[in-house]
Order: structure tokens, then C-alpha cells, then sequence
């Protein structure tokens, strides 16, 4: 396959993903690029990577909205999806920390010392840390 071929592949499978994460997140906010009136917030242009990042202040991060995402990816193994956490207040700095959440696993990169009290103990389905030895899909 050429790499023009590909590429087209992989943009008709990341809008695939895209709608998939859109239809698994309506339960649990509003999207919004700001994250001002929003619940969480999908970066949907294609980079050329395979993976679509989602940004999620602390509010909207639960085992459930992880899961929803995961869901997502059941027949996209190459996939992931990152999940950027973020502090409500979009304005408060805070370290870049998240998730890369694929079909089998949650790799878990999230710094508990910095989360509010709901998320410092929080284990999500399939997690475990992040590893030195973890490769990126793409």
C-alpha cells in the first residue's frame, strides 16, 4: 500500500473514531474547545498520528467516561485515544499529565499527588502505570 493510500485509510478510520467518541461522550457533557462551558473537549484534526486526543478537566474524569472511551477502540487496535486531564479551573497550572487508552489497556500517567481527593485513588478498568518500556502506537 502506498503511503497516500494509507493515510487515506487511516482518516476514513479516524473520523470513524471520532463519531464513535462523540456518540459515547453526549452522556456526560457538552463539548467544547474552551472547556469553559464544556464538559471535555475532542482535538478532532488528523495529524497523521493514530490517536485522537481528548481533554478532560477533573469534573468530567471518571471510571466511566474512561471506560465509554475504551469502548470506542473494541475493533481499532492500533488506535488510542489520549486523555489530557486538566484542572477545572482552566487557568490554575498544572504539570501535563493523562491517559493513553486503548482497546486492552489504560496506560496511566496521571499524578495523583496533584488531582483533587475523587481522582487520587481512582483505578480504571484494564489500568496500570506507565511504563518505561511502553511503545507508542504510531
Amino acid at each position: 500500500m502506498t503511503f497516500e493510500m494509507q493515510r487515506k485509510q487511516d482518516l476514513r478510520a479516524f473520523n470513524r473514531l471520532c463519531k464513535r467518541v462523540r456518540t459515547a461522550l453526549t452522556s456526560f457533557g457538552v463539548d467544547d474547545g474552551t472547556l469553559r462551558r464544556g464538559d471535555y473537549w475532542i482535538h478532532d484534526d488528523y495529524w497523521g498520528v493514530r490517536q485522537i486526543k481528548v481533554y478532560v478537566p477533573d469534573r468530567t474524569l471518571t471510571l466511566e467516561f474512561v471506560e465509554a472511551l475504551r469502548r470506542t477502540l473494541h475493533d481499532m487496535p492500533g488506535w488510542e485515544i489520549v486523555v489530557a486531564s486538566c484542572p477545572d479551573d482552566i487557568n490554575t497550572p498544572r504539570a501535563e499529565m493523562g491517559l493513553y487508552v486503548r482497546h486492552d489497556v489504560v496506560l496511566d500517567g496521571l499524578i495523583r499527588e496533584l488531582l483533587p481527593a475523587h481522582l487520587k485513588t481512582v483505578a480504571f478498568h484494564l489500568g496500570r502505570p506507565i511504563r518505561a518500556d511502553d511503545r507508542p502506537l504510531d
